[in-house]
């Protein structure tokens, strides 16, 4: 599990976001499709500038999240703070990965996005997919991005 002290501050309030609403849905479980939707809600975040130059649609994309995160099971009247679902736990081992792999000192939003596109088996990944974005794509827009 990747350490809290690796993230940038967007990253950590990402998290942070994701498992304050699967907590306020009483559901469970946090899982990768709560990160995607706390990294979409950044008004002034990498993410939504990326996903645009990579051609999705973030509102689109954004209502597709929110219907995702919406299916999932939920617990009323308990005071529970969900656990971290192990295919997060794999995006976050991704993310750490991804940053490494850029020589970044630091697991940023954009290494978390990229690692819910690549990790396999994430709703996350599946839901980029249907607007039309595939890890490959989302790579070179943040190459275009970043630059050099």
């Amino acid at each position: 599990m990747l350490r809290p002290d690796r993230l940038t501050l967007k990253a950590q309030d990402a998290v942070r976001t994701a498992i304050e609403q699967a907590k306020v849905r009483g559901n469970p479980v946090v899982n990768d499709a709560h990160l995607l939707g706390a990294l979409l809600a950044q008004d002034d975040g990498i993410v939504g500038p990326l996903l645009r130059k990579a051609g999705v649609v973030v509102a689109k994309l954004s209502n597709v999240t929110e219907a995702e995160i919406a299916s999932f099971p939920s617990q009323k009247g308990s005071d529970v703070t969900p656990t971290i679902d192990r295919t997060l736990s794999k995006v976050f081992d991704r993310g750490e990965k991804i940053s490494k792999e850029l020589d970044d000192a630091f697991v940023s939003t954009e290494h978390l996005l990229l690692a819910l596109a690549e990790e396999p088996g994430t709703g996350a990944r599946r839901l980029l997919e249907a607007q039309g974005l595939t890890a490959k794509e989302l790579r070179a827009a943040l190459a275009e991005v970043r630059g050099s």
